[in-house]
């Protein structure tokens, strides 16, 4: 630590403020990298493709502008129409280009030969779960493809109520009357943001159809897409011209990019209107949950901007000061040689 001791004491405290800096900085991009991986609704096209070129846009719907499935099938019609006409086509004959999925949110009452219960309830259509992997403790999930949409998927706390237990996939309950099999338990997300965007409820998943018949629902407000993006901001503008997004009615969220720098700057810049709703649209627990992690990640943009700032800062000063160093020693040397050159001129003498 000698050498430590040959700066000033102004120098010492630069080179402290510059590590101090450097370290927050490192421990803040780890934080923040650890918090974008935290919610899975948001990264399928990552999952979907490591590659790249894949978008994950969401629509979210107030109660006026809700579609109905077959408006939704119509624009899917034409989806395939529109990447058709610009070649965008997928690697193989079997794989699948394009994914969808779309929810309502409501109220069912599930009875078993032991209980009954009212839970809140998620109906869907579509690849939901390709969308929402919640971590399946028995069974496997249902599709939207299947021919009978009789399949349910619940959570522990509804298992536990229904039959007391948990390892209950292939049970029979009935809803509305009518019978409906268990297809998976599933654990409840846990961390404190999904309980306070409201997923600690007691929830139960089944077809949109089962729950517009035997449950209450006020329709479609979600529908969730993953498009070829070969070009940034491709699957965007597609979906805002052939859905018809209209900015009374509905809200495009492009999921694969929310938490980018540039985005969460627009958080920033939104400060203080962001809570501020111009259109009546209830958000469902993983966008609230997603929203709120958006807040937490601009705050830590902002000391993270702070930090580059600082050490932006102090290396111009060290370059200066370097800059200024080398020039004092260049002209020290070039009198030295001037007098040196001198001095044997006039010994020569």
């Amino acid at each position: 630590m000698k050498w430590f001791n040959l700066f000033s004491r102004k120098e010492k405290r630069t080179a402290v403020v510059a590590v101090v800096s450097a370290v927050i900085l490192a421990v803040l991009s780890g934080v923040s990298a650890y918090i974008k991986g935290i919610p899975d609704s948001q990264h399928l096209a990552e999952r979907w493709s490591s590659e790249g070129g894949y978008t994950q846009l969401s629509v979210f719907y107030t109660r006026e502008g809700q579609p109905d499935p077959m408006l939704l099938k119509n624009f899917e019609y034409s989806l395939e129409e529109k990447f058709s006409t610009d070649g965008i086509t997928p690697p193989t004959e079997s794989a699948r280009l394009w994914v969808t999925a779309y929810s309502s949110f409501g109220e069912v009452q599930v009875t078993s030969d032991r209980a009954t219960v009212s839970a809140a309830a998620v109906g869907v259509g579509g690849d939901f779960f390709l969308f929402h992997p919640f971590k399946l403790l028995y069974g496997s999930y249902f599709s939207g493809s299947d021919l009978m949409q009789d399949g349910i998927i619940i959570d522990e706390d509804a298992a536990w109520q229904l039959f007391g237990s948990s390892d209950v996939a292939g049970m029979t309950v009935t809803i509305g009357g009518a019978p409906h099999y268990i297809a998976g338990v599933i654990r409840r997300e846990a961390d404190r943001m999904d309980k306070k965007a409201g997923a600690d409820k007691m929830t139960v998943y089944l077809s949109y159809d089962s729950l517009s018949r035997y449950g209450s629902t006020d329709g479609i407000s979600c529908y969730e897409l993953l498009l070829p993006n070969p070009v940034s901001g491709y699957g965007k503008q597609v979906v805002t011209e052939r859905l018809g997004i209209s900015e009374e009615t509905a809200v495009l969220v492009e999921n694969s990019e929310r938490y980018s720098a540039e985005a969460l700057f627009k958080v920033l810049a939104d400060f203080g209107v962001r809570s501020m709703q111009t259109v009546r649209i209830i958000w469902p627990s993983w966008e609230n949950a997603a929203r709120g992690w958006e807040d937490v990640l601009a705050l830590i943009l902002v000391f993270q901007s702070i930090c580059v700032l600082i050490l932006a800062v102090i290396a111009v000063i060290a370059f200066w000061a370097a800059r200024k160093a080398i020039g004092v020693q260049w002209e020290l040397r070039k009198a030295k040689n001037r007098w040196g050159y001198e001095e044997t001129a006039e010994t020569m003498d």
